[in-house]
């Protein structure tokens, strides 16, 4: 048993094996017995745009479609998927199972994964600059089941997937030892770089401003600048190869206007957080609660947590005394100090109190840059401490059994939270659209409107794919209140998610009449507000009951006017911060004068 575990085989898979296993056992119990209708995470609609693109991808190419031209959703106009998160990679690797048994256990799948193969890539990184393995488990435990990636996890799988960043890390090592040819470095990590953009723009982007500040540490603390230089070339021979793979995404990306800029003071690293975790984490200290209400991103964007165990770390491996293993934990520790600087954004806060400006407002400009959340660079921050715990775990000496003895405790108080109710939740499905129902309310070419729309439970994403993409929708949930193309309707968008029209009820029927839509659908769950409106706008129009769904056909040849004497909408005031950084301000509401359009607008492509 023992010469058993000492093949290199055994002691490289074994790790794998134990992270899945924590992983499935603690995270995804909740979805085991139902992993098609039961979703990891919260209910958020966030990871609908994946289940979405797991059918969308594959369904377009099929058909002879411009995958980035999804114009069945946001209908008449359509959008540009290179801004949006569709995670094209994900999509085909996981093809099979979403054919097979649908975008929910595909998801499912995925998102159990990416924890333990964060987790192993990061101790197969730290195998290899340390080379012990007992070391290494611990740091590839502390990065995969790190607060970043366990709240990602929550909700957003195309950034809890990151077991490339420790891949690419991985060959920039063995590169820099000579164990790696040149020709073949550079043809493995264009392959990575390739893959990961596919997965993450975002993560491309920030893992290419991390990678640079890395070289410029390494260049001024280690004294092997001609090996970095070599490895830097070949680095940037490297982005150029991903560069060609990719170009016809960048001539996408870059051939239309530039997209909107996110809130990014929503989501920025509160210093607080470093010492005081969220919810999804299993044992806190005293006060976190409090604490985690001051934070501005919830579980899934307050990620930043390390914790007094693997802090003092940081500082008790600055003063090992092996030259080189110092010269390393030295260059890890300030580019750990780099990201979370960086992640603190614009402004810094402690505990919501801002108590100085950030960094960020100096490099947000830059091309793809500017659509990142800073907050989510702590990814980066963590990875170092993984890596400077296995630096300092593996060194020689005494008090080896104390390390482990404090390596053990920031294990543990990295644990996440093993409640089923935070990890488990059930995929909203309404039995119109899980059933064969929806064929004998909606026509092949329709476009409609789905309820509840803005709700968190709207996963009209889903049950738009699940349908084949039967219909065009109005609107859609791609991270965005509203496209460009449909400022002038803005605040018709805002009203969904509560608040009076522009126009009022008259206001809210031309904007559905200037929309082409042939049929709405009312789902369980639609909030009250909604409810009013669409009666509010359409008195004339009679619903039908079909299974749990309301539905509204509009007749051709519908009065563009409200009939006389149906009452007006309560005033409601309008969240028009939902659609701040996307329409400028001189933009018009269409509902309250101008033109308002016609039901005469061209029509999108169909597809299905």
């Amino acid at each position: 048993m023992r010469q058993l575990l000492r093949r290199p085989a055994v002691q490289t898979l074994a790790p794998l094996l134990l992270y899945s296993a924590f992983a499935v056992l603690w995270m995804g119990r909740g979805v085991l017995a139902h992993p098609a209708s039961r979703v990891l995470g919260d209910t958020g609609r966030d990871k609908t745009i994946l289940m979405w693109s797991f059918l969308w991808w594959p369904h377009s190419l099929a058909h002879g479609h411009d995958p980035f031209a999804a114009n069945v959703i946001w209908a008449p106009h359509g959008v540009d998927l290179a801004w949006v998160t569709s995670s094209p990679v994900l999509s085909f690797v996981l093809a099979p199972l979403t054919e097979t048994l649908g975008p929910v256990f595909a998801y499912n799948v995925a998102a159990l994964a990416a924890p333990p193969l964060a987790a192993w890539t990061t101790f197969l990184l730290a195998r290899r600059l340390t080379g012990s393995f007992s070391a290494s488990v611990v740091a590839g435990f502390l990065f995969g089941f790190s607060p970043y990636v366990v709240g990602q996890s929550v909700g957003h799988l195309n950034l809890s997937f990151v077991c490339l960043v420790p891949l690419a890390g991985l060959l920039a090592v063995r590169f820099f030892e000579g164990s790696i040819g040149r020709w073949r470095f550079t043809a493995l990590l264009a392959l990575v770089l390739v893959l990961q953009f596919g997965i993450s723009t975002e993560l491309f982007a920030t893992a290419t401003l991390f990678a640079v500040v890395v070289f410029l540490l390494a260049f001024l603390l280690l004294d092997v600048r001609a090996r970095l230089g070599e490895l830097a070339r070949y680095t940037a021979l490297a982005y150029l190869a991903a560069g060609v793979v990719v170009t016809p995404y960048l001539v996408k990306a870059f051939d239309g206007p530039p997209p909107p800029r996110p809130l990014t003071f929503r989501h920025t690293l509160d210093l607080a957080n470093i010492v005081f975790p969220t919810e999804a984490t299993w044992l806190r200290p005293p006060h976190s609660a409090a604490i985690e209400n001051t934070l501005k991103g919830g579980v899934t964007e307050s990620g930043g947590y390390l914790g007094i165990p693997l802090l003092i770390v940081l500082v008790a491996a600055t003063t090992m005394r092996r030259r080189r293993a110092r010269r390393g934990a030295w260059l890890l520790v300030l580019a750990a100090l780099a990201a979370e600087v960086l992640a603190v954004g614009a402004e810094m806060t402690v505990a919501g109190h801002s108590i100085g400006p950030g960094v960020w407002s100096l490099i947000r400009h830059l091309p793809a840059l500017g659509v990142a959340i800073p907050v989510r660079l702590t990814l980066y921050a963590v990875l170092c401490a993984a890596l400077v715990m296995a630096l300092w775990l593996a060194q020689r000496g005494g008090r080896r059994l104390s390390r482990f003895v404090v390596a053990g405790i920031a294990v543990v108080s990295f644990i996440p939270t093993p409640s089923r109710a935070f990890w488990s939740s059930h995929a909203p499905r309404p039995e119109f659209f899980s059933t064969s129902a929806y064929r004998t309310a909606i026509r092949p070419g329709d476009t409609a409107l789905v309820f509840p729309y803005a709700e968190g439970k709207s996963w009209s994403m889903l049950w738009q794919a699940e349908t084949g993409f039967r219909f065009s929708m109005v609107g859609g949930h791609i991270g965005q209140t509203v496209i460009p193309a449909e400022c002038r309707w803005r605040d018709d968008y805002v009203s969904l998610s509560g608040g009076t029209p522009p126009g009022g009820a008259a206001g809210f029927r031309k904007f559905l009449l200037a929309h082409n839509v042939d049929v709405i659908l009312v789902g369980p769950e639609t909030g009250t507000w909604s409810k009013k409106l669409i009666a509010a706008s359409l008195p004339d129009v009679r619903p039908v009951r079909v299974a749990d769904v309301k539905v509204y056909r509009l007749r051709p040849g519908l009065p563009a006017s409200v009939p006389a004497g149906t009452p007006p909408l309560p005033q409601r005031k309008l969240r028009t911060s939902l659609v701040r950084g996307v329409c400028p301000r001189t933009s018009q509401p269409a509902g309250s004068s101008g033109p308002t359009g016609s039901r005469g607008a061209p029509r999108p492509v169909r597809h299905g």
